[in-house]
């Protein structure tokens, strides 16, 4: 309109993140992203005996209400390998577990987030899985695990000069 002001459109209500890279003082470039679902961190606990809230088992915000992470699973004959919630640090904010059935690889599964147990997976060896998140509804989200094709994590490495491992390459589920 001249007067210099942005305007911004929103399709849908929620919460927005906005940001301004002004590294360009000629250029700013604002961008406008809609919220992740929780506010907190969140990750698949239990998967292969390991319950902590560490960076390997956390689950990782991708966009349109995802999240995703990879975890090996190294010997699914341990006791509670195949165990496993998707739960926050503090195992209150988000507590997401099972809905009565054991977890099929590639079947989308309804979490229950108001006092399911322990979910299961149905076992297919040891292997590299991925576990994705639809936060769509954060109070019902949906997760669907796959087995990966390849047997370790694959990186981007040399976008913007950065060869290191800080940018996993993610399958779209």
């Amino acid at each position: 309109d001249g007067s210099g002001d942005l305007a911004l459109n929103v399709a849908q209500t929620g919460d927005v993140q906005i940001s301004i890279d002004a590294s360009d003082p000629d250029n700013p470039v604002l961008t406008a992203t809609k919220a992740p679902p929780y506010t907190v961190d969140i990750f698949v606990r239990g998967f292969n005996g390991d319950w902590a809230d560490s960076a390997a088992n956390e689950l990782a915000f991708v966009g349109n209400d995802s999240y995703q992470t990879e975890l090996a699973l190294t010997d699914p004959n341990a006791a509670g390998a195949l165990s496993f919630k998707v739960a926050s640090s503090d195992w209150a904010t988000v507590d997401c577990g099972s809905n009565g059935n054991n977890v099929d690889l590639g079947v989308a599964y309804a979490l229950n987030c108001a006092g399911g147990g322990d979910m299961t997976l149905n076992d297919s060896g040891a292997g590299q899985y991925s576990f994705h998140v639809d936060g769509t509804d954060p109070a019902n989200p949906v997760l669907t695990v796959e087995k990966t094709p390849y047997a370790a994590r694959i990186f981007v490495r040399g976008l913007s000069q950065d060869w290191s491992e800080a940018n996993p390459l993610r399958e779209r589920v």
